[in-house]
């Protein structure tokens, strides 16, 4: 009787498997077993059919069948286009396939939408080796192995990392690892022999160091009264008996529960056994007993600010600093995360003042800061923190050189920009933010064809909202009766600028266009293009309308079809192609009446956010009360956003300006308000996409160095039919614009 009942008990344990059973027996290469695992998949697993698909696809690849694992993940992303394995399934396949380019873009959607897996970033990490990008490989490979110690293939591509950098000691370790976990790893052993003989071909790259997290004060556990206990946790961890360490340390931390030390430690050891998750949960739950912990509350919000959960991070942070911890350490760490968050100007402030703490000048201090100080626009700031670097670590081949001649580009000194820009490209010619970095450079000066190129790589380089579809990439093929999709990304003004380039992909005759387009968007494109299909979107990964489309032969990312159709001035047309509602345009005509005698003109002050340079691209709605003593008109508000109080203050300087919420939020209804007006006046935002693409009279006022779509010597942009652009003589000089806005409104009113 007992017999039975053990047989029937491991009976029915053998029914079943977990994923992570079935992951595991790959990773361990027991490809056999893992294929009847995942046959025998729990039947209360989480969309069991997908997961059970990618993971039969997964060991076809592993095993040679690539027609069927191809066919595997294809059937997956049919049911769901943006299910995130079955991306890392295709990229595993596109990179074995000699397309490392199209693997990263398939690993990159996945990895930024489930940043803890490990997995990904060691796809992420082999791309990048491939590719040369070794920075940012090393960077990927060590946040994999932080989860997957036992990994080969990534102990082997760190050893190719290091023997870029030309640190032999360290490439041969990491060889040595993954033959200590393999000892048939041919690829470890051909790599290992090559080093010895100083063969180990590999294209250096200009120099970078790895970015290092400031670490917490040391944890003195020698004097607990559980530290000896500790340390034999520590001691199986070390060993590899995993589950036996976490077992101990949580008895532990079950006996002291309010220990601040082993919460932070134990936090620690879930994060460096793969599960980062686990580590915020268990400092999370004693924060909760314990809300003024600091030192718990630093640790947490690092663990946070690892899985890039930025904004937690910052909340525990700040919470830290208000419970008495404003340490150099935890000041340098939120100022971190303030950067990471697009806080700019307040993570300068608090680098600056975390040095100060610090009592002395750190080199890693002194970089964080010249960074901060560059993306909040305090260029001459920076350029003296950069000095102040190279005075310490030497110019040549410094890692912050790229910051650097972001700063110089800002400061006008654009041929020392590019030389250095040149130069590091040489060395890492496929360096995601160095290329789009001098994709700026070159479309300020109006380069196109070559700034095109460069521009390619913007959805690797700020990856916040890059997503891929399951179809091939576009990259010029005919098009005659093919389907294509065209994929929305960027801002609302960039989707307006863009999209004057359908007109061009319509013209090369594929028998249907489908463009997404963010709500806000899509209704005012519908009606300007009615070959197109438009699909408004939430613009995010989510991508289930795509099922509705059906089979594609293509997709682009909008902004890849200026490198098709814009790469000369002459080729930019310059025509009006936005077509607002006609019967909103009439019922705007009526209410403009109600508000005053024309001419009727727009005007919009602030522009950008302070990742776009906002304070930089906008001023006071004051400084327009000028005008309204000088021409007789009727001022219209275009600025989206909080404006009664810029109104008010206009409105005691002496401009009155008239406001329509509702034409505002909608960006339809904008459309059309815009359709009713004579002529706009604005800073660089959305609202010069708009006017422009109407094909109104623009003026537009930029900063001294503007951003790249406003180039830095033509008067008329060259993406719309009349929109002229006034550049400040010097940075924060406004009135030399306004007054030239003011002298050409006054030529354009005499003739109306």
């Amino acid at each position: 009787m007992l017999g039975s009942i053990v047989r029937s008990a491991f009976g029915r344990w053998r029914a079943v498997a977990t994923v992570e059973h079935v992951r595991d027996l790959i990773q361990k290469g027991d490809l056999a077993r893992a294929s009847e695992a995942a046959v025998r998949l729990h039947a209360q697993t989480p969309r069991r059919d997908l997961v059970q698909r990618c993971l039969q696809a997964e060991i076809a690849f592993r095993q040679g069948r690539d027609d069927e694992a191809q066919a595997g993940f294809k059937w997956v992303l049919g049911e769901d286009p943006g299910y995130v394995e079955a991306h890392y399934g295709l990229s595993l396949m596109l990179f074995e396939q000699g397309q490392p380019d199209a693997a990263l873009r398939h690993a990159q959607f996945a990895a930024n939408a489930q940043t803890q897996d490990p997995r990904y970033f060691a796809q992420l990490g082999l791309c990048h080796v491939q590719l040369g990008n070794y920075p940012i490989a090393e960077g990927m490979l060590r946040a994999a192995l932080r989860a997957l110690p036992d990994d080969k293939t990534c102990w082997n591509n760190l050893g190719i990392v290091h023997a870029a950098k030309g640190d032999g000691r360290a490439a041969l370790e990491a060889f040595e690892k993954a033959l200590a976990i393999d000892p048939h790893f041919e690829n470890a052993r051909r790599n290992l022999e090559l080093l010895q003989q100083e063969k180990l071909q590999v294209l250096p790259p200009a120099a970078w160091t790895p970015k290092q997290a400031l670490p917490l004060p040391s944890l003195a556990t020698d004097g607990a009264p559980w530290g000896a206990a500790w340390r034999e946790a520590v001691a199986l961890h070390q060993a590899g008996r995993h589950d036996e360490a976490l077992r101990r340390a949580e008895a532990l931390a079950g006996q002291w529960p309010d220990e601040p030390e082993l919460a932070v430690q134990l936090g620690k050891m879930y994060a460096a056994q793969g599960d980062s998750q686990g580590g915020i949960e268990t400092m999370l739950a004693f924060v909760q007993r314990h809300p003024q912990e600091a030192q718990v509350l630093v640790a947490l919000g690092q663990a946070y600010s690892t899985v890039s959960q930025h904004r937690m991070a910052e909340i525990c942070l700040r919470r830290a600093v208000e419970s008495g911890d404003d340490s150099a350490e935890t000041l340098a760490c939120l100022a971190e995360v303030l950067h990471m968050r697009e806080h700019y100007a307040e993570a300068a402030d608090m680098t600056a003042e975390a040095m100060a703490k610090l009592g002395r000048r750190s080199v890693n201090l002194i970089a964080q800061l010249a960074a901060a100080q560059v993306m909040a626009c305090r260029y001459e700031e920076a350029l003296q923190t950069y000095e102040e670097l190279f005075a310490l670590r030497g110019k040549e081949n410094n890692p912050a050189l790229g910051g650097y001649s972001l700063c110089i580009t800002y400061l006008g000194r654009y041929e020392e920009a590019e030389r250095i820009l040149d130069h590091m490209l040489a060395h890492n010619p496929n360096e995601p933010s160095l290329r789009v970095q001098r994709f700026q450079m070159r479309l300020l000066h109006e380069n196109y064809e070559g700034g095109w190129e460069d521009y390619l790589y913007r959805g690797l380089s700020y990856s916040k909202f890059f997503r891929v579809l399951p179809f091939p990439r576009w990259q010029g093929e005919p098009l005659e009766g093919k389907r294509i999709i065209v994929l929305a990304e960027q801002g609302l003004g960039d989707q307006v600028m863009f999209a004057s380039c359908l007109p061009d992909l319509l013209a090369l005759g594929p028998s249907q266009v489908y463009v997404e387009a963010i709500h806000r968007v899509a209704p005012t494109l519908a009606r300007s293009f009615p070959s197109c299909v438009v699909i408004p979107t939430d613009q995010n990964r989510e991508l289930d309308w795509v099922k509705d489309v059906g089979e594609a032969d293509y997709y682009v990312p909008l902004g890849d079809l200026p490198a098709r159709f814009r790469r000369s001035k002459e080729s930019f047309p310059a025509t009006p192609y936005l077509l607002p509602d006609p019967v909103r345009v009439a019922y705007w005509r009526e209410q403009l009446q109600k508000a005053g005698p024309g001419p009727y003109i727009g005007v919009s002050w602030r522009g950008g956010t302070e990742l776009t340079r906002k304070v930089l691209r906008s001023f006071s709605a004051t400084m327009l009360a000028p005008l309204a003593t000088t021409h007789q008109a009727t001022w219209i508000n275009l600025q989206y956003g909080e404006v009664a109080a810029d109104i008010e203050a206009a409105a005691a300087a002496g401009m009155t300006i008239h406001h329509w919420g509702e034409a505002i939020a909608d960006l339809d209804e904008f459309a059309a308000l815009i359709g009713a007006l004579d002529a706009v006046l604005t800073v660089c935002n959305t609202t010069v996409h708009y006017a422009g693409a109407l094909g109104k009279k623009v003026w537009v006022l930029a900063p001294h160095i503007p951003e790249w779509r406003y180039g830095l010597h033509f008067e008329r942009m060259p993406w719309y039919a009349d929109v002229t652009v006034m550049r400040q003589p010097q940075p924060g000089a406004w009135e030399e614009p306004v007054a030239r806005a003011s002298s050409l409104l006054g030529t354009f009113l005499a003739h109306k």
